[in-house]
């Protein structure tokens, strides 16, 4: 999944757990803190969306599968990021 920040850099979501961040010059960093993710079947790292006040409090909602009891072994999440001071 692609989404574009109102910045004009782009947060790629990658199946095995991973967030990219991507700037408009091309530069890739990881985002830290992403949970630990099932990646089988359907499964691992999922949608990536902004929060409506985005541009007040820097919040991103993800959806993931992380391992669970049962068929198939995973359940569906949902969590949301924040942006540091750090960066």
């Amino acid at each position: 999944m692609i989404l574009f920040l109102p910045d004009g850099r782009m947060l790629i979501t990658e199946k095995p757990g991973w967030l990219r961040i991507v700037t408009v010059a091309g530069q890739v960093e990881t985002v830290s803190g992403i949970p630990s993710v099932a990646n089988a079947g359907q499964g691992g790292l999922l949608d990536v969306a902004l929060d409506p006040n985005f541009a007040a409090n820097q919040r991103v909602y993800i959806s993931y599968a992380e391992a669970g009891t049962g068929a198939p072994g995973w359940r569906w999440r949902a969590a949301h990021c924040q942006r540091t001071a750090a960066g």
